[in-house]
């Protein structure tokens, strides 16, 4: 445990509040990348507030 530090770990991840992900997506990416994959499950009915937001930011 301990083998991966908290900086290292923001090199590849992205930690903010789902309200934020867009911003914090477009922040980062911004000039780098046109097109973005987010591995997470969609189902249908749920989660539709988040993905919308998303959508609608990220467009």
């Amino acid at each position: 445990f301990g083998l991966i530090s908290d900086d290292m770990l923001r090199e590849f991840c992205l930690i903010t509040p789902e309200a934020e992900l867009a911003d914090a997506l477009k922040e980062r990416y911004a000039g780098i990348a046109d097109r973005l994959t987010l591995y997470l499950p969609f189902t249908p009915g749920e989660k539709d507030k988040f993905w919308s937001i998303m959508v609608q930011k990220m467009v």
